[in-house]
């Protein structure tokens, strides 16, 4: 037990938690806190001309945007795919409510026969964050232009964000990306599990097709109207696509459905105005108060 001014008060634990409340203190109510930030790669290895992509992961979702600061280099002596602007510091926005954010950095095409080399991005320590392992991610590079170069890799296809939403009654437009894009339309398995979501509170599709030469592609899912007053949230996976196209992060996402319904009237609460009341034997009507 812990004494203060003479007063037991407890363990050391709780009273060192009251403090701030002891001297008056109000800990603020929707405060930004700090998030714990990692980076991954997305496909590799690359063929010189392709975006070598990288996604910022947070543990949780920050209630405003978040700008993490992310250093880019290339591996080696001089800039052979990278382009000079491209190399340094730069910020990228974890949007509100995300996740995740991610971005991709071009590569050069050029006509040089050159070794095989790296694009490295590492997550710089900023404010409103704090940065965690795996801090730095890397994509390797490979020539076209020389005789024993290997085949371009596959397509990759994700994802554009962990997280998509929907008023009930309405759609959620999901984006789908294809780097590089395919000279031919690319069919893709859809498929949904219910959370909280019932099967019959959204429809989604079986597939969709990208376009020839399209770099991304959107379609809609439907967040069915019901008569619950519960916001809800199933999940959406990319679950096949033809050879020559690979699923990278992020492979899967939430749909969260807003519901619209008006909340169910208050039940009234009856309760007596005096806790006990008495009569004499005899003495007609005693009136009785009840409070709503």
């Amino acid at each position: 037990m812990a004494f203060l001014q003479g007063m037991c008060v407890g363990p050391l634990p709780a009273l060192l938690l009251s403090l701030p409340l002891l001297a008056g203190v109000v800990p603020e109510v929707g405060a930004q806190t700090e998030r714990a930030v990692s980076i991954v790669r997305g496909i590799s290895p690359i063929t010189e001309g392709m975006s070598a992509n990288f996604t910022i992961r947070a543990d949780s979702a920050p209630t405003a945007d978040l700008p993490i600061s992310v250093k880019i280099t290339e591996s080696g002596v001089g800039n052979d795919f990278l382009d000079p602007s491209d190399e340094g510091t730069r910020m990228v926005t974890v949007p509100n409510g995300q996740l995740s954010a991610t971005f991709a950095i071009a590569t050069v095409d050029n006509d040089a026969c050159v070794n095989r080399k790296q694009i490295a991005a590492q997550v710089i320590g900023g404010t409103g964050y704090t940065v965690r392992r795996p801090s730095a991610a890397s994509v390797v590079v490979d020539d076209n232009d020389c005789p024993d170069s290997p085949p371009p890799p596959p397509h990759a296809l994700n994802l554009s964000a962990p997280s998509y939403g929907a008023l009930e009654g309405r759609t959620a437009s999901i984006m789908l990306r294809m780097d590089p894009a395919a000279g031919t339309a690319t069919p893709v398995g859809i498929y949904c599990v219910s959370g909280t979501a019932e099967s019959g509170d959204y429809t989604c599709p079986d597939s969709v097709t990208i376009p020839a030469n399209a770099a991304s592609h959107a379609f809609s899912v439907k967040a069915n109207e019901d008569e619950d007053g519960d916001n809800e949230v199933f999940a959406l996976f990319l679950s096949s696509t033809p050879q020559g196209v690979s699923i990278v992060y992020p492979t899967w996402a939430t749909v969260n459905i807003t519901d619209d319904d008006d909340p169910p009237p208050d039940t009234p609460v009856a309760s007596f105005a005096a806790a006990s009341s008495s009569a004499g034997e005899g003495a007609g009507t005693r009136n009785v108060t009840v409070n709503l």
